[in-house]
């Protein structure tokens, strides 16, 4: 059944590729989506992280792709940036508030800490979870989010994801295809 989904995904997104912009439900991929395409790259080759997975993650931490937001948690840490690091990172990686705003910082350490994190837990929703929360209720409510942007990225720009190297497209595949029975559920339902 999800080679199914799969199929009609990707075929989906080749009817639509040329679109400039697409709503599925209430997701949406704001104009500025390409403006740090360049930085976005750069991560994903350094720590070989699909850059669709490294946009599907901002769209779901930061709906306006906007780079100098801030969000105030309720344990009194702040977010910041595209890809919303938390407080708790910048002295471990010695990073200051200033300068994790910056879009390539940010993108930088987002990918390197979602990169230490499937190192650890191996490449699957649950390690990716983990960039969230690894509070299984927080974690499956934000997988389910990015995998909805996901599927946005793709069928706004299949040629992005067909234009990535084999093996990348492999690994994002075999996780697409791994995903646990209530998000392969939730796949599905959404879909249809």
């Amino acid at each position: 059944m999800i080679k199914k989904v799969l199929l009609f995904v990707f075929s989906f997104s080749i009817a639509f590729s040329f679109e400039t912009k697409i709503f599925i439900g209430d997701t949406y991929i704001p104009e500025n989506f390409y403006k740090y395409d360049k930085e976005f790259k750069a991560a994903a080759k350094k720590y070989n992280i699909p850059i669709v997975l490294l946009k599907a993650i901002t769209l779901t931490e930061n709906a306006t792709f906007k780079h100098n937001i801030i969000g105030k948690n309720k344990n009194q840490t702040k977010d910041y940036g595209l890809m919303q690091i938390n407080t708790i990172h910048l002295k471990r990686y010695n990073i200051n508030e200033k300068d994790i705003i910056k879009p390539s910082v940010n993108i930088e350490i987002a990918a390197r800490l979602l990169h230490e994190i499937i190192q650890k837990h191996g490449f699957s929703w649950n390690a990716i979870g983990r960039y969230h929360s690894a509070n299984d209720k927080y974690k499956n409510i934000w997988l389910n989010k990015v995998t909805k942007h996901l599927i946005t990225i793709v069928l706004k720009d299949s040629k992005e994801l067909f234009m990535m190297e084999k093996f990348r497209l492999a690994k994002l595949t075999t996780l697409l295809i791994n995903v646990d029975k209530k998000q392969y559920d939730y796949l599905v339902t959404w879909i249809r």
